[in-house]
């Protein structure tokens, strides 16, 4: 008995197999298959869409990106990314000089629709890198510059080799796939370890990424691909269940890492998601089932921090373990979910009847989630009170701790008012160009009330108009909105609905950082950072390839979507474009990752009193990066230790031309006074000055120090 698939299964797609089957529209003629050839044939047809080629081995590069940097500290130091802008740059350069092109797709030009998102993003990071010549400390507007250029040739890059949905899909697919492994590596490590605490913070799941809220924006991005992905009749039917896993798996990881900005992010970018995404239904239903998953999951994957709250080690071994054991069965269910739908998919073709029934069916079961929802969490039930304590209650400091064991719904600010309140002030006095490109830290530790060092006010938007000023936050702002408009252009034509199918996903994936960096610094994770600027590369590749305004190509002529016909001369200017930012990219980043070893080694040996070997690496830190004073410090604690304090304090003189607002610079250097017999109170009262609120500063000068009366 033969089994009888949908055309949509089938005819979307390309198969590499003696046995085609065209890459066409639904309904048109296949070739016949070979006698005996059935099972391969099957088999072929339940992996549509996985052609692999130049492109697609490049597509599949760019999607790991981000994977790859999670386990690297989230790629927050110039030093873990490195080595992939020198990949990046290579890839480039090859195309470009070896007529690569052609294998690997390229675009032979930008349509202006996806030009304009590309130049103001390329425009912001010029502006970023141009605010060190006025910045108080040079070395940080330089490393945030260069963040930034990393994050639009991402972008550029995932334009350039994303032409078509396919494309798309192959990019989603990788990437949700890459993540749920994470997810799943990360829940196995953290279960057989034999100290589980290392892997949280502040008992919040910190690893692999390296920063808890970021980490769950780096899972959540993904789940919303995933289970998208998973619903959907055009995805190949072997992939959906692992992908439906996969997304249960990521989201039920973002859990443990109790973050409440993600969560509300979450809330925004579902929203979003079912406000784009056509077959509402049938999303409901398989969105409803992830959800419910993860819901019955809830009380187990909570007890970790709950258990740490109460500092209770000796109980986390076993709480950690339930938790994996409710991460093992929801996994299990969802691929027995998925698998059974798939196969419904597969050989069910509803009718009017059907179709309603099935509705009815989904509308079923979001009600039973909500009513699971409520039951789980009864404080949904009483929103009034929740709206009208939110805004004290975020306003408060992190020192009133909520003592609710949802913390998710916790609405606890954790001194974001503050530091927002800061950065709008620093605005207001330098609206036109900011204070330069990571810089706010100078301006929090000179206007704070709290003890606390912060470098960020955990608020892209108000990040940038604080150190950017007004054309900062209008360039991103302005790119969003170019990008948006290109984006939803091809949402109309008689294809809306497979196309919106697509855009769904990455905009609701989208949507969950750009919501979550309003309150938190997720941008400077490159893990996270990076895989929204890919993401919204090929967004804007789909876009352009599937633009309705796009006439068919002639034979022999020039392929307005933007690939060359065979045998044609290829204009090379995105290509070139691209090649020469990214050595613009490895000559910024080069230094700092220089320095940045030699900077930890220097410290490392200092830790260990090895002075001599201290000085050298810090020297070679300084002729790296000759605008950071931090190599400075270290060789002035070094000749410090050595007992040369005329040498050392020359050094720390030096350090504070580099950065005159260190305050850190000159608490150390008033240390070195002190010790060598001298008068440090002018160099502690200049760090006050800097930073009141510290706590060593004010210990330092209450202190009886040399030259005090009596």
């Amino acid at each position: 008995m033969r089994v009888r698939f949908p055309p949509s299964a089938l005819t979307r797609g390309t198969v590499l197999s003696t046995v085609r089957v065209r890459h066409s529209c639904v309904g048109r003629p296949r070739t016949k298959e070979a006698p005996g050839d059935e099972s391969h044939v099957l088999f072929s047809r339940l992996l549509t869409g996985l052609r692999l080629s130049g492109s697609r081995v490049i597509i599949a590069a760019l999607a790991l990106t981000p994977i790859l940097l999670s386990f690297a500290h989230g790629g927050y130091f110039a030093g873990t990314w490195l080595s992939l802008a020198v990949l990046l740059g290579a890839i480039l350069l090859v195309l470009r000089v070896g007529g690569g092109p052609r294998l690997a797709g390229f675009r032979d030009r930008i349509p202006r629709a996806s030009l304009a998102p590309l130049a103001l993003l390329a425009a912001l990071a010029v502006w970023t890198l141009g605010s060190a010549l006025w910045a108080t400390d040079t070395a940080s507007a330089l490393s945030e510059g260069t963040r930034t250029l990393l994050y639009v040739l991402l972008a550029a890059f995932a334009f350039c080799v994303v032409r078509n949905r396919d494309d798309a899909r192959f990019f989603m697919i990788v990437y949700s796939l890459g993540s749920g492994l994470v997810a799943l590596i990360t829940m196995v490590s953290v279960a057989v370890s034999s100290s589980p605490e290392s892997y949280f913070r502040f008992f919040k799941l910190n690893e692999p990424v390296g920063y808890y809220n970021a980490e769950a924006t780096y899972f959540l991005m993904p789940a919303l691909l995933a289970v998208h992905l998973a619903s959907r009749k055009s995805t190949a039917p072997l992939l959906r269940p692992l992908l439906f896993s996969a997304g249960v798996s990521s989201l039920m990881m973002a859990v443990l890492t109790q973050s409440r900005g993600a969560f509300w992010a979450f809330l925004a970018a579902l929203l979003a998601y079912f406000v784009l995404v056509p077959g509402r239904p049938r999303a409901l239903l398989w969105w409803a089932t992830a959800l419910g998953l993860v819901i019955m999951a809830f009380d187990r994957l909570n007890g970790p921090q709950l258990v740490l709250r109460a500092y209770d080690l000796p109980a986390l071994p076993t709480s950690v373990s339930t938790a994996s054991w409710a991460f093992g069965m929801a996994v299990v269910i969802s691929l027995i979910f998925s698998t059974t739908l798939t196969m419904i998919d597969l050989r069910v073709r509803l009718r009017a009847r059907g179709v309603w029934v099935s509705r009815g069916i989904a509308v079923a079961v979001v009600a039973a989630l909500i009513i699971l929802g409520i039951v789980r969490f009864p404080g949904l039930l009483d929103p009034m009170d929740t709206v009208s304590d939110a805004w004290g209650q975020f306003k408060g400091s992190s020192a009133s701790v909520s003592t609710s064991k949802v913390r998710i719904l916790d609405l606890n600010g954790s001194e974001r008012y503050e530091l927002w309140q800061v950065a709008w002030r620093t605005f207001e006095d330098s609206p036109a160009v900011g204070i330069g490109a990571d810089n706010y830290s100078i301006a929090w530790n000179m206007n704070r009330s709290s003890a606390h060092d912060v470098r960020q006010p955990h608020n892209l938007y108000l990040r940038l108009l604080a150190e950017l000023g007004l054309p900062g936050l209008l360039l991103l702002f302005a790119a969003g909105v170019a990008t948006l408009v290109a984006s939803l252009r091809p949402l109309s034509g008689p294809k809306r609905a497979y196309r919106g199918a697509i855009v769904a996903g990455i905009v609701a994936a989208c949507v969950q950082f750009i919501v979550h960096a309003a309150g938190d610094w997720v941008w400077h994770m490159p893990a996270v950072g990076g895989a929204f600027f890919l993401l919204v590369g090929v967004l804007l590749g789909v876009s352009a390839g599937e633009s309705p305004k796009v006439a068919p190509t002639p034979p022999g002529a020039r392929d307005t979507k933007g690939v060359a016909t065979p045998g044609e001369r290829r204009h090379p200017a995105p290509l070139t474009l691209l090649a020469v930012a990214s050595v613009v990219l490895v000559a910024l980043a080069a230094p700092q990752a220089v320095a940045e070893r030699f900077d930890a080694r220097a410290t490392s040996l200092l830790a260990q009193n090895e002075t001599h070997l201290a000085k050298q690496a810090a020297a070679w830190a300084a002729r790296a990066n000759p605008f950071s004073g931090k190599p400075l410090v270290l060789q002035a604690r070094a000749l410090a230790a050595e007992g040369d304090y005329t040498r050392s304090e020359a050094s720390f003189l030096a350090a504070t031309q580099k950065n005159p607002a260190d305050w850190h610079t000159y608490l150390l250097w008033g240390d070195t006074v002190r010790a060598d017999g001298g008068d440090p109170r002018m160099l502690y009262e200049t760090a006050r000055a800097l930073n009141p609120q510290n706590p060593g500063v004010r210990e330092r000068l209450e202190i009886e120090l040399p030259g005090d009366p009596g």
